[in-house]
């Protein structure tokens, strides 16, 4: 038996997890909001990486979006722990307002200018310096920065020297890893995210410190190529 990975009262530990796979997410749409629960490999994808988890560490605490497939990857994540799982509304997805539960493909048609800016920015080279344009009628900047703002803060208010896990979405993750990175939330976030993908960020005194980016080997699948995206 593997030996759990020890503690260390200097560093707090985050683990982020998007959840697992929906039937939204295998038709290539932007869910946003909409309530979706895991499909049958959704669940699938969610006990391997409950096992990865549980194989190395133990988890003190365990923080969901409240959202139906988060919360779902977030109980099969916390049984293996005994853990009770916490919903944390800084964790929602973000809300991509008019392109909310489309496809990206399909933006050409339905919110053309937003298509076009978005692959003029795929396009352009990154000296340019152009920045995102906002989601139709979604979520601002500065909504996004604040959520995640609040959840650190309140994790490192509660949690200190502890490890903790915080179930999420594709998007709003793409914004956390970001933000502990230092990269800018207005540039593009050239990052991908895997469904029931782990990542973890080690926060020490005042700095976070980004250890593990999109890690989904317990999924035993190829790294795929990522189109556009609207972030």
């Amino acid at each position: 038996m593997t030996k759990h990975f020890p503690h260390n009262a200097d560093f707090t530990r985050l683990f982020i997890l998007r959840h697992a796979q929906t039937a939204l997410n295998a038709d290539g749409r932007i869910q946003g909001e909409t309530d979706a629960g895991l499909n049958t490999q959704g669940r699938q994808q969610a006990k391997k990486a409950a096992k990865r988890l549980a194989r190395f560490y133990q988890l003190d605490h365990i923080y969901t979006s409240p959202y139906p497939r988060a919360r779902e990857t977030a109980g099969i994540v916390a049984r293996p722990f005994k853990l009770e799982v916490e919903a944390n509304d800084d964790l929602h997805e973000l809300s991509f307002g008019k392109i909310n539960n489309e496809r990206f493909i399909d933006l050409e048609k339905l919110q053309p200018d937003y298509f076009h800016q978005i692959n003029n920015i795929y396009a352009s080279k990154a000296e340019e310096g152009l920045c995102k344009p906002p989601f139709p009628e979604g979520e601002s900047i500065a909504d996004i920065r604040g959520r995640i703002e609040s959840f650190t803060a309140q994790l490192l208010a509660q949690h200190r020297g502890q490890f903790v896990a915080a179930v999420s979405h594709g998007g709003f993750i793409k914004y956390m890893l970001a933000y502990y990175a230092g990269i800018s939330l207005e540039d593009p976030l050239l990052i991908f995210v895997e469904n029931a993908s782990i990542s973890i960020v080690d926060f020490y005194q005042n700095r976070s410190i980004l250890m593990v980016l999109n890690d989904y080997a317990h999924l035993e699948i190829p790294v795929r190529f990522s189109r556009p995206s609207v972030l």
